[in-house]
């Protein structure tokens, strides 16, 4: 399982929030989804 300080959730939450990729491409894969979306929409900047 994933957390908000998993460098996997990270990545993504950097990666979308720069735009190189859409909330769309993060995989489903157990809950990344999840701590992606929970970090994007608490709009933490320091990840």
């Amino acid at each position: 399982m994933f957390t908000k300080e998993s460098i996997v959730v990270k990545t993504w939450v950097r990666a979308v929030q720069n735009g190189v990729k859409s909330f769309e491409d993060v995989p489903v894969l157990h809950n990344l989804r999840d701590c992606v979306s929970t970090i994007l929409e608490e709009g933490e900047d320091n990840v």
